[in-house]
């Protein structure tokens, strides 16, 4: 019986508790409870009562699977048989009343939930129906043909108050409603929706897929153009969960969604940036615009690359495209980019000029922007749906300047460069205007290029908002400028010109127009508006288009002339002739208009007025007054006699005064109406310039012999200079004749000149009284120096030491000049020296001569002029008139130079710098000798020294020495640089002279000289004596600190034994004195021992205080005691470690053999220098182990005895000498990945030596190599490296003593330091050949292993002899290890070798069968590969444990036997062999093995006690 049924259908079913016409349960009223079996008929039976609980069991199972089937109204009531419950006593307690109470129980859980899940699901059906869905925001990203993902954001709203989660199990379908019907547009998967406080979020992004292209393209264009649209939403199976109550599954969703479309953008439409940045190479203009769009749809679409053909009235303007083009709700940007293209249509380009004009204007234009097509990324994917949207939509864009400060403008100034006016008397108020210089200036926010071909202007002039002038210009061909500066910039000029073009003028504006030109004849500057418009034919790529109209208002303006005022200039004035009333004037006037503007104006008259008075007038001739400088011959009428004015005039301007003067207009000026209010404003302050030729060119003076002996007269002529065109005559001269202050003389005299116009005529004669007076005449030349630019310091010392003073003297500019102190000759002198080369070059006669050809004189005279009818009196007064003198002024110099020149020679000091002694012999050599002579005096002059000059030391002369002239210059003296020969008066005094030279730091000479000539002054004086001057000059010092070794070598032996020697270099002269040398020898001294000589390899010279360089060769001889030896091993050894050795240089030779003084003064000579080191030298190179055997041991594990019969050491010095290196002694230390593991000491020991390679060999025997405590395992390592790898690196580094054979002798070197990485070659782990095995025995059975005996054969490929002792290796056949191969005492050596080896087989356990089959290979004549392997015990050494365990020889081939063990055998058959079953047998046994065999009683048995198989034996053995 399954009690669980009934529960288990209870949980299947569900029960509707909404529909008033679904099924019910009822129970009858004596019915059991829920879950409570019906109790049976007293007395029953317990059969009964199980029958009575199958029958209830089977009622309540048929009610709740009724309940299942589909209930019809009204039926379905169920109903359970009548029971008489029969209560005992104590019934509650009865197991089955407590069985019945659980069963209802679960009944009524069950039924609670059923009726939870019916009334749960009408809940959620009518909220879903109930809500209402509000999407805000639809995103459409990645657009395909069939789908694209759809982003929402929105609310749900009306969800009801119990929160919930709504899942949507089925995709949504959406249908889009249009016309009464529903057109699916696709499918769409949404995640669950929570539900709170009425309300769900919805922020979904699904993929939409696209179920009809066609119908999804027509609603995209339905999107884009309407101004709404409704999707429907659809379905099935959602599951909604509120709470902790049942989920309610299939629940119903239909929706309509209503949204906003983007409906055209209506009315949402500007342009918000319009650009027309450049030219398309291929035509046309390239264009950028920017319009702003406002999106009312929700709808957001990646657009990609949109497409838009533009027009304006009907005419193709060209197509823009937008990249990664995005529309969102609200406002949003697109921008497109394009090309304007070309037109040449007569009807396109008017529409194209009207569109143009308008935008330029500000005006609005409607341009069509009509949608072609939407490409998306990345490969410009056409979206079939979304180009049917973009392709419907059409745009009315307004076309307008974006630019808040309104119109263009493009005209935005206009700039008159000039301008003709022309005036004429007949039509004084139209006056033609001409120019060619007129500039539009016009700028464009834009980047394409334009050019203007013709333009017509209509404008006014105006000023204060009234007319001045109009001018209409008319259509003409232009030049224009236009430069493209950046796409957001084009600007350039536009040229207007036009020719006689009449200003219009109206009655009512003369008066405007008479102040307009007075302005511009007064004021710099006079502005005005150009009010008008333009019409302008321009060439653009995209065609001709003409712009009309353009209008402007902008400011202009004309440069006024500012008056004539500063700019007008009288230069120059010709005296033409003179009436009985007038002095007739040729003027030359230059007029600078300022102004840009060209005026004729007929005949100007103006007055000339000084002060008050009026001097006359001046006309000007049909005047045009062109722009810049003009220069205009005027006619003037002077009435000189006729005012006070007049007559200072006349005086000043021949005088070469200026003359301020104004020149005026006044009423009768002109007589053009139109300019006489602007002529009467005239007031020209002015300058007539004073007459610039000087009327007396010159004079000319000369001294006769009679002057200053009879009479003071001397002869004067004047030069006359008529500058005019008129004649002048003169008839009486009165004059005083000055020089700077100074009375020269006078002149009064009746004199007849005729000076003809435009020539220069000469006086006769004329009497001159001379003023003599020595301090004048000497006062005028000082003066007439300083203006011929001498100096003065030369003649004021003269005329000091011949004690006058001069005359104060004056300028016309300057006060007077004072007096020079000469208060005492010392003074002066000191004042003369101040200056140096004062004098030099000074000649007193020339001096004279020339300051006089500067001698001016002041004129001042009264004559009578008459200029044709004209007469009248000037009062003339000349400065600076040129006087011409000759020779005769040397007649009054004063000569008085002999005692002023023995003066300076006895007062002067002699120097010697430098001293250099060439060519030494015995009795003389050469010298050249650079030295000075100061204080020599204010003048220039030449000595000449009669015999030379006398040279003492220690009160002895050492000889003399020839000189030659010398040149003095003033206050400087001379620079001496002379080479001269010195004769030696005293060989042994010189030989005294040059050991002192030699040795000390300085010395003291005494230089004399008689009958000197000095030339100075332009004259010569004879007779001066040089007094005895001392000279103190450095000496050698011995040339301490003076001679350094920079480098030294030795390059090979000597032939004349020993090492030769070559030695760099520089000796230091700290003496002013030096020597050319042919040679020079010193010996080298170390200590006391003398290592050997050196000598210059030629000529040099020992320059004063100088350093040279001087190359020294020589040898380090051989030495034959053992301290010579120790001293130059000393030399080698601090060289080999970086130090210096001091040696001492002793001089030996110098210069010609026979030269005494010099060869016996070098050897005075000791100096102490250096033998400079390289650093610390790296001798050795390279350590080479060709052969290294090392024997190891247990008692030796870490100081195996080590030996090589072949090591090599490569070593290097920085000289080419042979040395050969006998013996050698070296501690090494090894190190090993840079930890120092070991030390080898090698003993002091025989080695030879490769001289030519410089490779030492070298044996050791038996050495430790002794591995410090702490650095076992490092040597382990290295040990295991080496025996496994092919070659390993380590580095040796320790200190060598070394004895070396050389050409000095055999020198000890010690303490050489090398650190070197060495390399020696790797055991490879034994496996670089194949190991071989031979000869195998069985040699004799033991209890615990079988003993067989091979020859191992290894190769060793390094140079390595390893002894390792005893070593025990697994052997491993099928990787199972059988037993131990060892060999005794190995030894391995290199190259290829046996090696006798003990194989231990000793199988156990499971290995026993492995070594069973590796013997019955044997056995069978089957090869067996096997491994040797190396373990942690395959030696007791320590430190061969780890290298050891590392070796691995494998596919190590055990031979098989290849011979029969039984070589017969037999079989007998007894008669009872039936009964028994036992057959004799014999056979006979080959055994190959040492081993035996032998009988026992069991038959033969082999002695390894192998216990033989039962059923491989049969009979007696």
């Amino acid at each position: 019986m399954d009690r669980t049924r009934p529960m288990q259908q209870v949980n299947r079913s569900s029960l509707s508790l909404g529909d008033p016409n679904a099924s019910s349960v009822s129970l009858a009223r004596n019915a059991a409870p829920p879950g409570v079996a019906p109790s049976p008929a007293p007395g029953a039976s317990l059969i009964a009562q199980e029958h009575a609980w199958d029958r209830q069991t089977t009622a309540l199972t048929g009610i709740i699977e009724s309940d299942t089937a589909p209930a019809t109204a009204g039926a379905g009531t169920a109903s359970v048989p009548w029971y008489q419950f029969y209560r005992k006593p104590g019934w509650y307690k009865s197991r089955n009343f407590l069985i019945c109470q659980g069963i209802t129980a679960v009944i009524g859980i069950v039924m609670l939930f059923v009726l939870l899940f019916v009334i749960v699901k009408v809940i959620a059906q009518h909220v879903v129906n109930a809500s209402v869905l509000n999407i805000d925001s639809a995103q459409i990203l990645e657009p395909t043909n069939t789908s694209f993902t759809l982003v929402m954001q929105g609310l749900v709203t009306h969800t009801g108050v119990i929160p919930a989660k709504i899942a949507f199990t089925e995709p949504v379908n959406v249908s889009w409603k249009i016309n009464g019907s529903e057109v699916p547009l696709g499918i769409i998967n949404l995640t669950p929706l929570d539900s709170k406080h009425k309300r769900a979020t919805i922020n979904q992004s699904t993929t939409f897929a696209i179920s009809d292209e066609g119908a999804f393209g027509e609603f995209t264009k339905a999107m884009i153009t309407q101004p709404n649209f409704t999707w429907h939403l659809h379905s099935e199976n959602l599951k909604v969960n509120a709470l902790k109550f049942p989920t309610a599954h299939g629940i119903r969703f239909d929706k309509d969604v209503t949204l906003d479309g983007i409906n055209s953008f209506d009315g949402n439409v500007q342009l918000l940036d319009f650009q027309l940045p450049s030219d398309n190479p291929n035509g046309g203009i390239n264009f950028v615009a920017t319009t702003g769009l406002n999106n009312t749809s929700p709808f957001a679409v990646d657009l990609g690359t949109v497409v838009f053909d533009l027009s304006y009235n009907d005419t193709y303007l060209g197509t823009g495209t937008g990249a990664n083009s995005k529309l969102a709700p609200g406002p949003v940007n697109i921008t497109l980019d394009g090309v304007l293209v070309a037109h040449n249509n007569t009807d396109e380009l008017a529409s194209l000029s009207k569109l143009f004009t308008a935008y330029l204007n500000g005006d609005n234009s409607p341009v069509v922007a009509s949608g072609r097509s939407t490409l998306l990324p990345p490969e410009n994917q056409l979206i079939s749906w979304l180009s049917k949207g973009i392709t419907a939509l059409k745009l009315d864009v307004p076309f307008k300047n974006p630019d808040v400060n309104g119109p263009l403008g493009p005209i935005k100034s206009i700039s008159i460069g000039d301008m003709a006016l022309v005036f004429n008397e007949n039509d004084p108020w139209a006056p033609l205007s001409s120019t060619k210089t007129v500039q539009a200036f016009m700028q464009l926010p834009f980047g394409f290029s334009i050019s203007i071909a013709e333009i017509q202007n209509a404008f006014n002039i105006s000023q204060n908002g009234s007319t001045v002038a109009g001018i209409l210009t008319p259509l003409g061909s232009s030049t224009s400028n236009i430069k493209v500066l950046s796409p957001t910039d084009t600007e350039g000029t536009i040229n207007i010109s036009f020719v006689d073009t009449a200003l219009q003028i109206p009655q009512e504006s003369h008066g405007l127009f008479s102040q307009f030109t007075t302005d511009l004849t007064d004021l710099s500057r006079n502005e005005f508006q150009l009010v008008g418009h333009a019409r302008a034919v321009a060439n653009l790529s995209i065609g001709q288009l003409t712009f009309d109209p353009i209008a402007f208002n902008v400011t202009s303006k004309l440069d006024g002339l500012q008056g004539l005022k500063g700019e007008t200039v009288i230069e120059s004035v010709d005296v033409v002739g003179g009436t009985s009333e007038a002095i007739l004037l040729a003027i030359n006037v230059s007029i600078y208009n300022p102004s840009n503007l060209e005026l004729s104006t007929g005949d100007l008259s103006l007055q000339l007025v000084r002060g008050s008075g009026v001097l006359g007038t001046t006309l000007l001739p049909n005047l045009t007054l062109e722009m810049g400088r003009n220069e205009i011959q005027a006619q003037g009428f002077f009435a000189a006699n006729e005012s006070p004015e007049g007559t200072q005039t006349l005086n000043d301007f021949v005088g070469g005064k200026n003359v301020s003067v104004n020149i005026n207009g006044y009423d009768q000026s002109t007589k053009i109406s139109s300019l006489s209010q602007a002529f009467q404003t005239l007031a020209i302050e002015t300058v007539l310039p004073g007459l610039t030729t000087r009327l007396i060119s010159g004079t000319a003076l000369k001294v006769l012999n009679s002057t200053g002996a009879g009479n003071n007269i001397s002869h004067v002529t004047v030069d006359l200079v008529n500058p005019f065109t008129a004649g002048l005559k003169i008839t009486q001269v009165q004059s005083i004749v000055k020089s700077h202050g100074i009375n020269l003389g006078t002149i009064d005299q009746a004199v007849t000149i005729d000076a003809t116009g435009h020539q220069t005529t000469t006086s006769p004669d004329i009497n001159l009284n001379l003023n003599l007076n020595p301090p004048d005449i000497f006062a005028v030349t000082r003066k007439l120096a300083m203006l011929a630019g001498l100096g003065t310091d030369q003649l004021d010392g003269v005329v000091a030491l011949g004690g006058y003073q001069y005359t104060p003297t004056t300028d016309d500019d300057d006060a007077p000049t004072p007096s020079s102190s000469n208060s005492s000759e010392n003074s002066i002198l000191t004042q003369m020296r101040r200056d140096t080369n004062m004098y030099t070059g000074f000649n007193l006669p020339d001096y004279v001569n020339r300051a006089f050809k500067q001698l001016r004189a002041d004129i001042q005279l009264t004559s009578l002029v008459s200029i044709g009818d004209y007469d009248t009196t000037l009062e003339y007064s000349q400065l600076d008139v040129p006087v011409a003198t000759d020779d005769s002024l040397n007649l009054l110099l004063p000569i008085l130079a002999k005692p002023i020149v023995q003066k300076i020679v006895t007062g002067s000091n002699l120097g010697i710098s430098t001293v250099i002694i060439s060519n030494p012999q015995e009795n003389s050599f050469g010298t050249k000798l650079v030295g000075n002579i100061t204080n020599s005096g204010p003048f220039d002059a030449k000595i000449t020294f009669g015999s030379g000059l006398t040279i003492s030391w220690g009160g002895k002369p050492l000889g003399s020495i020839s000189m030659p002239d010398v040149a003095l210059a003033a206050d400087q003296g001379a620079q001496l640089d002379i080479s001269a020969e010195f004769a030696v008066a005293d060989v042994d005094h010189l030989t005294d002279f040059t050991q002192t030279l030699l040795t000390e730091e300085s010395f003291e000479w005494e230089v004399t000289g008689e009958n000197l000539t000095v030339s100075a002054l332009g004259i010569e004086v004879t007779g001066i004596d040089l007094t005895a001057k001392t000279v103190t000059l450095l000496g050698m010092n011995g040339l301490k600190n003076g001679v350094v070794i920079n480098s030294f070598d030795l390059p090979s032996n000597d032939p004349e034994g020993g090492i030769r020697l070559t030695l760099n270099t520089s000796v230091a002269n700290p003496a002013q004195v030096g020597i050319e040398l042919s040679s020079i020898g010193f010996q080298n001294f170390f200590q006391t021992t003398n290592i050997g000589p050196a000598s210059s390899t030629g000529s040099f010279v020992l320059a004063p205080q100088s350093t040279i360089s001087l190359p020294l060769v020589g040898r380090l001889i051989p030495q034959t005691n053992e301290q010579g030896l120790a001293d130059v091993s000393s030399i080698f050894n601090a060289f080999i470690h970086g130090f210096n050795s001091t040696v001492k240089v002793v001089g030996e030779s110098a210069g010609p053999s026979g030269v005494t003084w010099l060869n016996e003064g070098i050897k005075s000579l000791q100096i102490d220098t250096v033998l400079p080191n390289q650093g610390k030298l790296d001798i050795i190179k390279a350590v080479t182990l060709n052969e290294l055997e090392l024997l190891f041991s247990t008692d030796d594990a870490y100081d195996p005895p080590t030996s090589s019969n072949d090591a090599t050491a490569a070593f290097s010095i920085p000289f080419a000498f042979p040395i050969d290196i006998v013996a050698l002694e070296q501690n090494i230390t090894a190190a090993y990945q840079g930890a120092s593991f070991a030390l080898l000491s090698i003993p002091k020991g025989p080695c030879s030596t490769d001289v030519d390679t410089r490779i030492i060999h070298l044996t050791f025997n038996n050495t430790p190599f002794a591995v410090f405590d702490n650095q076992h395992p490092a040597f382990q390592q290295f040990l295991a490296d080496t025996t496994m790898k092919a070659e390993e690196t380590f580095t040796l580094s320790g200190i060598a003593n070394t004895d070396a054979l050389t050409a000095v002798g055999v020198l000890t070197l010690t303490d050489i330091e090398f650190s070197v990485d060495t390399s020696i070659a790797g055991l490879q782990g034994l496996d670089a050949k194949q190991t071989t095995v031979s000869n195998l025995d069985v040699y004799h059975g033991y209890p615990e292993y079988l003993l067989i005996t091979v020859q191992t054969d290894l190769f060793n490929p390094s140079n390595l002899t390893i002894g390792t002792g005893d070593v025990s290796f697994d052997l491993q056949f099928e990787d199972t290890t059988i037993g131990a191969a060892v060999i005794s005492n190995a030894i391995v050596v290199p190259g290829s070798s046996n090696y006798s080896t003990n194989v231990q087989y000793q199988p156990q356990g499971s290995a026993v069968a492995v070594g069973e089959r590796m013997l019955e290979n044997y056995l069978q004549g089957v090869d067996s590969s096997t491994t040797i392997v190396g373990t942690i015990d395959t030696t007791p050494i320590d430190s061969l444990k780890r290298a050891l365990s590392e070796l691995k020889l494998t596919n190590v081939i055990i031979p098989a036997l290849h011979q029969n063990l039984i070589s017969s055998a037999s079989l007998t058959f007894p008669t009872d062999i039936v009964q028994t079953k036992i057959a004799q047998s014999t056979f006979t046994l080959s055994n190959p093995f040492t081993d035996h065999w032998r009988q026992n009683s069991h038959g033969w048995e082999s002695l390894w006690k192998r216990p033989p198989t039962p059923q491989n034996f049969k009979g007696t053995i």
